[in-house]
């Protein structure tokens, strides 16, 4: 069954002649053109940006009109980005899609294997939207990481609050805000924080119910053990001092 599988796929007409492959890799990628294109149809380039622009001039003294390639991971973006300026439709494969295809041989490497498959139009390309809407996703994409991260980080401020009985995040309904702030940076030297002192500290838009709510809000813990301190950097440029 293996052996007419692979004749069928060595018997398919080629529709892209001028098709090449490429196996992507984090520091080398491998490109395979056709046999009749160059002596040395498989070729080895680094992931440098200079040898990423050889590559394609190298392409493109071969004839080739179209590339395809794995999706592997984010190593794929430079070649995609430089092909695309010179002119050259770029085939994007998922990889779990070229292991599902059978009839290869154990002696073809990766990129030639690619190559085949796209002359023999097997290969079928992922969407990629245009350069303006990828710009635009990865600025959604990038503050949706920061808004995950600072929402970390405010759980993290409320623990240590929780361990030293520091009730504020309780009373307010927003610790991250104006007033929330002020008294993190009051209390972060090491002090209790009263209600009379918050209230004399002018400047916190807060109500009077609050101010009282406040002044019930100190620590039993000695201050000694468990405080929030601001992070010093050590010579070794690790963060240090910071007790939770």
């Amino acid at each position: 069954m293996a052996t007419k599988r692979r004749k069928k796929t060595e018997d398919l007409p080629v529709l892209h002649p001028d098709a090449a492959g490429i196996d992507v890799g984090a520091s080398e990628l491998f490109v395979a053109v056709p046999a009749d294109r160059d002596p040395e149809p498989v070729r080895s380039y680094p992931t440098f940006t200079k040898d990423l622009h050889e590559l394609a001039d190298w392409l493109l003294r071969c004839g080739i009109r179209s590339v395809a390639m794995e999706s592997t991971s984010v190593y794929w973006i430079p070649m995609y980005q430089i092909l695309e300026a010179r002119g050259i439709e770029v085939f994007l494969v998922n990889a779990h899609y070229l292991k599902n295809v059978p009839g290869r041989k154990s002696d073809v490497s990766d990129c030639q294997w690619i190559q085949y498959l796209h002359s023999v139009g097997l290969l079928r390309a992922s969407f990629r939207p245009p350069g303006v809407i990828c710009a635009i996703r990865s600025l959604w994409r990038h503050r949706g990481s920061l808004i995950e991260m600072a929402a970390e980080h405010v759980l993290h401020i409320q623990k240590a609050l929780d361990q030293m009985n520091l009730q504020i995040h309780r009373v307010l309904n927003d610790i991250t805000g104006l007033s929330g702030l002020r008294i993190l940076d009051a209390i972060s030297p090491g002090n209790v924080v009263v209600g009379d002192r918050v209230a004399a500290g002018g400047a916190l838009r807060i109500s009077t119910s609050t101010i009282v709510s406040l002044s019930n809000v100190k620590s039993e813990h000695s201050l000694e053990e468990r405080r929030i301190r601001r992070p010093r950097f050590q010579s070794s440029g690790r963060a240090d001092g910071v007790s939770l």
